[in-house]
């Protein structure tokens, strides 16, 4: 797993601070009924998850938590580009397969994937 999970940890408070005026704001019902999420990234180096909790708050664990709202599989190499530099032109070609398991996951990954640079 190396550095996937460093570099998860890096990108949490980012999306954190992106979803913590949502959750609270005028429309914050409408945001937390998307929320919990967990975000499932499978390479060939290991496993990491994303978990965002009904507050906003993110966080990153080693391994595969239950019943992710989106799997994200693809390889080391292009994961940890797409993390360290959040530009997609800077990732290397490669495999990439996103499956949203859930409506919400569904609705989430719009926001997020330009994110994490994929």
């Amino acid at each position: 797993m190396s550095c996937l999970l460093g570099l998860l940890r890096a990108v949490a408070p980012e999306i954190e601070a992106r979803l913590a005026p949502q959750v609270r704001g005028l429309f914050g019902g409408i945001v937390a009924g998307y929320l919990p999420q967990v975000w499932l990234f499978e390479t060939d180096d290991g496993t990491v998850s994303i978990e965002v909790d009904r507050a906003g708050h993110v966080r990153a664990v080693a391994g595969a938590l239950a019943s992710p709202d989106v799997t994200i599989v693809t390889s080391h190499a292009r994961l940890s580009a797409a993390l360290a530099t959040r530009r997609r032109e800077a990732v290397p070609p490669g495999p990439l397969a996103v499956t949203a398991h859930t409506a919400k996951g569904r609705a989430a990954l719009g926001m997020l994937r330009g994110r994490l640079g994929l």
